[in-house]
């Protein structure tokens, strides 16, 4: 978490970054030193006006020029040793950040007004965004899963369906080739049966010795029968629906959170913050309007 700090003497530091010397016309005459931890931050006013016991800050916005100076300064660049300009102390890159961290510093301020002896503010405004984006994520991720499975258990049937159908067919063909070979097969054996029986009524007569005839099938062979059963969609289990995730704020003891009408506020100075194309672009920009 990032620590600004303003002294009254004109010392302004940005984490590890102090520098002396900024201009901090404005800074209260009667405070001493104030401080943001991120959050949430402190006052110190002088001991002439008060007890030295450090107080909430209740406005962040009445700081944020004192560190757009800081952020100029920082851009400036310092005289050496040997008279040579060094390069400039601080990247785009870094003013941004430290500008989106006042940003974000401003949200939590404005969405926790400060009260007598309460803890320092808490993220639940930006905890309940962030579930609701996931929820939204996740059940849009339900539904296309949903659909998929959907699409593919009908693609499955129809399939099955396809196959039952050819191979009914297949296999009613199979069985009719199968039922007149078997009643070819029949008749020649019957032909030849009379034939046989014929030449033997015929030896009989000739030669006066009794012979019997040979038995004739009785009957033809029975044409085997197949059964084909078709698949029917109505015999895939249906998928059922997939209950949505709830998309209600997250707050202590599962009350759901009032809308969070800063966050857009938050997000679109973020956005305006980081598409300054320089560090006077973004010390300039003005991050307090619109609250």
């Amino acid at each position: 978490m990032s620590t600004y700090w303003i002294h009254s003497s004109g010392t302004v530091a940005v984490d590890d970054a102090v520098m002396k010397g900024v201009d901090v016309s404005g800074f209260p005459s009667n405070l001493q030193l104030m401080m943001w931890y991120g959050s949430y931050g402190e006052l110190r006013y002088k001991d002439d006006d008060r007890l030295p016991i450090r107080e909430r800050v209740a406005n962040l916005a009445a700081f944020v020029h004192i560190f757009d100076r800081w952020i100029l300064a920082a851009n400036t660049p310092l005289p050496t040793e040997s008279g040579r300009a060094s390069p400039p102390i601080i990247t785009l890159a870094q003013a941004q950040f430290v500008k989106g961290q006042l940003v974000w510093g401003l949200y939590y301020n404005k969405s926790q007004p400060v009260t007598p002896g309460a803890a320092p503010p808490d993220n639940t405004a930006s905890v309940n965004a962030a579930v609701q984006g996931l929820a939204d994520s996740t059940n849009a991720a339900i539904d296309s899963m949903n659909s998929i499975i959907t699409n593919l258990a009908a693609q499955t049937t129809n399939a099955m369906e396809g196959y039952a159908q050819s191979n009914t067919g297949a296999r009613s063909a199979d069985a009719q080739a199968l039922n007149a070979s078997l009643d070819g097969q029949h008749a020649g054996h019957t032909a030849n049966i009379a034939i046989v029986n014929q030449n033997f009524v015929t030896v009989q007569n000739a030669g006066s010795v009794p012979m019997g005839n040979v038995t004739s099938p009785q009957g033809g062979i029975s044409p085997v029968v197949m059964q084909t059963t078709h698949v029917d969609a109505a015999s895939v289990a249906p998928l059922s629906a997939v209950p949505p995730v709830s998309t209600s704020p997250v707050l202590p003891g599962g009350a759901a959170g009032p809308h969070d009408t800063l966050a857009p506020i938050r997000d679109a100075h973020l956005g305006n913050v980081y598409a300054q194309s320089s560090v006077e672009g973004v010390a300039a920009y003005d991050i307090t309007a619109g609250w």
